[in-house]
């Protein structure tokens, strides 16, 4: 896994940046977190440095790696709905930030609509109820 990891500039022992950060644990955690916060969530650099305590420098030699760029997502057919875990690292809501909670990675979901490719609504659970907690569009 080390190996991997250094290939892209991640230091698997280096600590976390924050204590809501998780670093991916390989290879393919590390493209498929890229592509959910650059192509779907339209995460900054910094946003995804909090989310996955990685530095600026390591998240753009991965990009480059990856080829993971915010113009060049792949298509979806306009009428399916895309489901993904929310990346955290950012709160999720517009408002109400006082019931916000830390934004941890997979503890909320993200339905992308497919008749606006960039807003979709984010779903959390809460105390095994499920509320939509916004709809935010860029």
């Amino acid at each position: 896994m080390f190996a991997i990891l250094a290939a892209v500039g991640i230091d698997a022992g280096e600590q976390t940046r924050t204590d809501n950060s998780r670093k991916p644990g390989n290879h393919d955690e590390l493209r498929y977190w890229l592509e959910n916060m650059v192509w779907y969530h339209r995460f900054t650099n910094d946003e995804i440095a909090t989310a996955m305590g990685l530095t600026k420098d390591e998240i753009i030699a991965a990009m480059k790696k990856f080829d993971i760029r915010p113009d060049n997502r792949p298509e979806k057919k306009d009428t399916v709905l895309t489901v993904l875990p929310y990346p955290g690292g950012r709160h999720p809501r517009i408002g109400f930030l006082e019931g916000a909670i830390d934004p941890q990675r997979e503890t909320k979901i993200s339905v992308f609509t497919p008749w606006d490719r960039d807003s979709y609504v984010v779903v959390e659970a809460e105390f095994k109820r499920i509320e939509a907690t916004h709809w935010r569009s860029h």
